[in-house]
Formats: structure tokens, C-alpha cells, sequence
């Protein structure tokens, strides 16, 4: 009578393991009569026997640009280590606030459904067509998204003179509907002037470059700067009365005075509208008439001065001469 032997033999199947009892003459054999060694079917399948080997291991899982924000493209860095010396396959699990809403193989993503604060998980794993490493996680909470300056205008935007304010009206919008403030640079000529909406140009001159430099402020995040530049334009002199001087031969004198914001000294004066007769001297601003007799009653006089731009000012009054008189009475200014 034969005696049965009794061995344990490890059986994997369908993805599972297990211990079952057999007799010597009923243990599965191989090439030579010699017994298989443990297998695991691959991917589920039963049959196809190939070693277990060992599972890979998560070594580095990060993000670039580490910081996230909605619609922005995200780049997954994934390392792992596989005992067995196999190539490995990563696969991604993304959650918003602890609801997966992604599940992807792609290094490579853009989470648009996302709002500032919330809390996204990234959940990596290392397959080797076999086996599975344990999964790594990288948490991280979405950013604020910096405003956006979309234009930027300057008033007034022509003909801007010195002695004139200028002001700014910046435009922007917030991804994130924040309230917004705005930070002004003013600069004239590469040195900074002031940080106010409004920049007063006292004291410039003619071809000053102004530079407005302004950013956007969130309350966290300032916005990438928007700049625009003008230049200071020429402004006419002024003119004015020095008064109505007397003189020798009855003649009507009268005194006219000029300045120019912008230093111009080649300035000269002009009769623009008169009597016959009168005349201007047009380096002193010296007024001159000797009314005839037949020039009673009132004349309407207009004298200006122009500078080196061809740019000018005038300035209008009358003088009143009674008829019969034969002197020039005084000169009765009427700005």
C-alpha cells in the first residue's frame, strides 16, 4: 500500500493568495517533474503566471509653480524607485476640498473649477504593469490671483503745460473680485515727484518728461505695472500792465510787462489792434500814441506777446480821447 504525502503549495489565482492542501501525486508539476513556484496572475487574468517581483516606492512628489491658482497650468514632479530595476507608470488623483475631481495619468494639468482657499490634494502612485506603491499626497491651498491693469489715461491727455495738474484714471480688474487700491510713481525726468493721483507741475518746464508708473493692490497681491508717459508742451507768456505813463510832448505812454513759465527771454510784444498811429516797441513793451485831432472818442486797443514757439498772449482795453482836446487824455485799461 502506498503512503500519501502531504504538502502545502502556494496557489495565486485571479489576483489572489492563498495556502491549499494537496497529496504528492496530485501536486502540479513543471518541466523535469519539478513543482511551480509561487505566481500572481497578471492584470486579474488567471493562467498567464509571471513573478511577483517587488512594488515600486514613491520617492518625491511636488508641483511647479508651487503655487496654485485657478486656470493656471500645473506641472506634477513624480519620482519613484523600483527594486526590480522596471520602468514605472504614475497615475493622479486631484481633490477639491476632499472630492476627487480628477483622476489622470497626464504630468500635465490646468484646474480651472477651483476658487481661492480652497484646499487641493494631489495623490500619486508607482505601478510597474504588477504591483503598486503605497500612494503619496501633497497638499496645498489655492492662491489669491494677482489684479490686472487694463488702461490708463492722463487728463488733461493734450496740451499738458506747466502750472497745469495732471491727473490719473487707472482701470483694472481682480479674478477674484477683490476690492482694489491703486500706488502711483510719478517721475519727472527719471526723478521721482510723487505718489499721489494727481501730480501739479509747478515750477516745470517746457519738454520735462512726466513718467506715471501704477500698480494694482488687491489687499495681498499687486498687479504687474502699467506706464505711460507725456511731455510737458510750451506755454505762452503772460502780459500785463505796468501802467499809463506820462510824457513829454503830450503823447499817451503806457507800460506793458511780460513772463514765460518756461524761461523763454526772446519775447516780443506787438500791437494787434489800434488807432492809427500807435505804435509798440516790441523789446520794451512800451505802448506809444499821439491821438490827432480828428481821433476823439474811444479806440479799442489789443497789444500781445509772443515767444521763441510762436506761441502768444494779448491783452485788450481802450482809451478814450475827447473830442476837441488836443492833448491825450489818460488811458482807462479795460482787461
Amino acid at each position: 500500500m502506498g503512503i500519501a504525502k502531504l504538502g502545502w503549495w502556494l496557489v495565486l489565482g485571479g489576483g489572489a493568495l492563498g495556502m491549499v492542501a494537496c497529496s504528492a501525486e496530485e501536486a502540479p508539476t513543471g518541466v523535469g517533474s519539478q513543482p511551480m513556484v509561487a505566481v500572481q496572475a497578471e492584470s486579474g487574468t488567471e493562467g498567464d503566471a509571471v513573478p511577483t517581483g517587488s512594488a515600486p516606492r514613491m520617492d518625491r512628489l511636488d508641483i511647479s509653480p508651487r503655487e496654485i491658482l485657478p486656470g493656471r497650468e500645473l506641472h506634477v514632479i513624480a519620482e519613484a524607485t523600483d527594486p526590480d530595476g522596471e520602468a514605472v507608470r504614475f497615475s493622479f488623483v486631484w481633490e477639491r476640498n476632499g472630492q476627487e475631481i480628477l483622476r489622470t495619468q497626464q504630468p500635465v494639468i490646468v484646474l480651472r473649477e477651483i476658487e481661492r482657499g480652497d484646499s487641493v490634494t494631489l495623490i500619486a502612485t508607482a505601478s510597474d504593469g504588477r504591483n503598486e506603491s503605497p500612494p503619496m499626497r501633497l497638499r496645498l491651498s489655492v492662491g489669491n490671483r494677482a489684479p490686472v491693469l487694463t488702461g490708463l489715461t492722463l487728463e488733461p491727455s493734450q496740451d499738458l503745460r506747466a502750472g497745469m495738474s495732471v491727473t490719473a484714471s487707472p482701470e483694472a480688474e481682480d479674478p477674484d473680485n477683490d476690492r482694489l487700491t491703486y500706488r502711483y510713481e510719478w517721475s519727472v525726468n527719471d526723478t521721482v515727484r510723487g505718489e499721489e493721483r494727481v501730480l501739479a507741475t509747478d515750477g516745470l518746464r517746457r519738454g520735462d518728461k512726466i513718467t506715471l508708473e501704477v500698480r494694482a493692490y488687491d489687499g495681498d497681491r499687486l498687479s504687474q505695472p502699467y506706464t505711460t508717459q507725456t511731455e510737458l508742451g510750451n506755454t505762452p507768456p503772460s502780459i500785463a500792465s505796468d501802467g499809463e505813463k506820462g510824457g513829454t510832448d503830450g503823447a499817451y505812454l503806457h507800460q506793458f510787462v511780460a513772463k514765460d513759465a518756461d524761461g523763454d527771454r526772446n519775447l516780443r510784444f506787438y500791437l494787434d489792434e489800434g488807432p492809427t498811429g500807435m505804435s509798440m516797441d516790441g523789446i520794451t513793451g512800451m505802448l506809444r500814441w499821439q491821438p490827432g485831432a480828428s481821433q476823439g472818442g474811444r479806440h479799442e486797443v489789443v497789444v500781445g506777446v509772443r515767444d521763441a514757439s510762436g506761441d502768444a498772449t494779448t491783452f485788450g482795453f481802450s482809451v478814450d480821447v475827447a473830442i476837441g482836446s488836443e492833448e491825450a487824455p489818460p488811458a482807462s485799461p479795460a482787461p
